[in-house]
Order: structure tokens, then sequence, then C-alpha cells
């Protein structure tokens, strides 16, 4: 699946939230590339897209998320996410079968 700047088919972020700044930031733990993360999140119906060279963006109706690697390589995103969904954004990764460490703001 080649994700482009166009992006991929998948719900938007609700207009509300869309206005909020980043709330949340995360690590992705084990070896995931940001495009590996964008389409395994575009696999289980989100919206993904390339938002830059290395960077992608999933969203769904309550989460929007921006997949990055930091300067060691490892796997990191930020993003806006309805506060009272974070226990469901946790349990998104882990049905997933990713591992993350999640710090909200």
């Amino acid at each position: 699946m080649e994700i482009t700047s166009g992006g991929t088919e998948g719900p938007r972020l609700d207009g509300e939230l869309a206005s909020r700044d980043t709330n949340v930031y995360g690590l992705v733990l084990g070896d995931h590339s940001p495009e590996e993360l964008a389409r395994t999140f575009a696999r289980a119906g989100w919206r993904a897209r390339k938002s830059s060279r290395d960077e992608y963006e999933v969203e769904h109706t309550w989460a929007q998320l921006r997949f990055f690697s930091d300067g060691d390589g490892a796997a990191v995103f930020a993003g806006t996410v309805e506060p009272a969904d974070l226990t469901r954004l946790t349990g998104t990764f882990t049905s997933l079968g990713l591992s993350v460490r999640i710090d909200e703001t």
C-alpha cells in the first residue's frame, strides 16, 4: 500500500478537535518506521497521508497522530486526541500489536 500526500480513504478528525492544540505525545516501542505505522493504521480503517518527506499522519474522528523519527531513529508521535479517549488510543495501539509510551499534556 502506497501512502501519498493525497491520503487514503478513511474518517476525518471531527471539526472541534481539529482546532485544538497537540495534547498527546508518545514513543512506539520496537523497530517501526513512520511509514510502516501509517500503513498499519490505514489497514485498520484510519485515514493516512504522507505529510512530509519522512512524516506520516493518521486520523480518525476522535484522534489525529503524526508519526516521525526522533534523532536516534525511534518512531515517535504527536497529535490530538479527545482527552476522554486516551485509553481508547492506548487500546488501539495494543490491538494493532504495538507497544507505546504515551504522555499527555
